[in-house]
């Protein structure tokens, strides 16, 4: 066996691919756990007096989440003022029992409610906007029935963030682990990938379900009037419009975090599929898709040539340049493979080592057949009628 500069040059090129691949990672840089923007930690005397939190939620037919995650909610360990407000959009089923029997054990639960002949605007956004009207409190706490909070300090962690320059904080939420790990990997994707953006001054959407914004700007920003006409995107329009590279902090601390219920199959794909509707209609967006994009491409180019690289050298008996491909293709799944682990668990999420390559290759399989399907969809299924 010989080794000419033909077959060095073609392994180096090979090698260098993985590596340089692997420097667009998103995973690659962990965000920060802790205060983001110009926020600092608040002393000891400023943590006697927290900030009062209005905790608001539209419901709909969702009494089986309610019964189970509300009261994680209500019982929250505060050192400060908070409130429920739930707006229930004419329930047909037993969500109203569950909410009056829970009004009777909770005095911080707020009930009201839509009418069911609201047809001409978002309910979802109608609900809310209720809701951030009816509050009491300047701070607004964003978040969903199927969801509840990891632990019993999520208030506090909040609270933390809300410095005299913040008007939006966004927290991490996850999937529960009985959830197929595909969809908890493409959620964890999403969202760290929205905070680093954020923490980079790029709050340009958010697709998690743990958003505190204050009343005053959703008011002052005419709330949800520029995108009334879509049914959906409440919490990516809102940041897309008020958020900014001063007044958005991020928190992902442990006591922060929201977890959601295991979607069923049809509810994950008509979120995705709004999720999609709406990121054709927000601007700002652009660096962070090129980051994503870029991220997406470089890894399966680099599989495809190391894959490709290595059928060709097995045919020809070309063993050096064999085992540099084959080096090349295990280094870039070792580096993401650490990347994410890592990141998962900051994140607080966990995943099986030898399935991380498999999830980028489910996740992109994933998101072509949910372009596929949104191209062939009504497009006047995502706006009011």
């Amino acid at each position: 066996m010989t080794i000419d500069n033909t077959t060095i040059v073609i392994s180096c090129i090979l090698l260098l691919f993985a590596l340089t691949s692997g420097l667009f990672n998103v995973f690659l840089k962990k965000p920060k756990a802790g205060l983001t923007g110009k926020s600092e930690p608040q002393t000891d005397t400023d943590t006697v007096c927290r900030p009062g939190f209005s905790v608001v939620m539209s419901v709909h037919d969702n009494c089986a989440e309610i019964r189970k995650n509300l009261p994680l909610i209500l019982s929250q360990q505060y050192n400060g003022e908070f409130e429920v407000i739930v707006v229930d959009e004419s329930s047909t089923d037993d969500t109203g029992d569950i909410l009056k029997q829970l009004k009777s054990e909770y005095p911080n639960l707020y009930v009201t409610f839509i009418p069911a002949s609201s047809h001409y605007l978002s309910r979802r956004k109608l609900a809310l906007t209720l809701g951030i009207k009816a509050a009491k409190h300047e701070w607004i706490i964003l978040t969903d029935a199927d969801c509840r909070p990891a632990g019993n300090m999520w208030l506090e962690s909040i609270a933390e963030h809300c410095d005299k320059d913040a008007d939006i904080i966004l927290g991490n939420t996850v999937y529960t682990h009985e959830t197929q790990s595909s969809l908890r990997f493409m959620r964890m994707y999403e969202v760290f990938s929205q905070i680093k953006a954020t923490q980079n001054g790029n709050a340009c959407c958010y697709t998690g379900n743990n958003l505190a914004i204050r009343k005053s700007v959703f008011f002052r920003h005419n709330g949800f009037l520029k995108n009334l006409k879509y049914l959906r995107g409440e919490y990516e329009y809102m940041v897309n419009e008020y958020a900014t590279a001063t007044n958005t902090r991020t928190d992902i601390n442990p006591e922060a975090l929201v977890i959601q219920d295991e979607p069923y199959r049809k509810k994950w794909i008509n979120a995705q599929l709004f999720h999609i509707h709406t990121m054709k209609h927000i601007g700002r967006c652009t660096a962070y898709r090129l980051r994503t994009a870029t991220d997406t491409a470089m890894l399966h180019t680099n599989t495809i040539l190391q894959l490709t690289a290595a059928a060709i050298s097995a045919a020809t008996s070309q063993w050096i340049v064999l085992s540099a491909a084959v080096s090349a293709l295990l280094l870039a799944a070792a580096v993401r493979t650490i990347s994410v682990k890592k990141a998962a668990r900051l994140m607080g999420e966990d995943f099986n080592t030898f399935a991380v390559p498999f999830l980028y290759w489910s996740m992109l399989w994933r998101r072509l057949r949910l372009s596929i399907t949104y191209r062939m969809s009504d497009k006047y299924d995502f706006i009011r009628k």
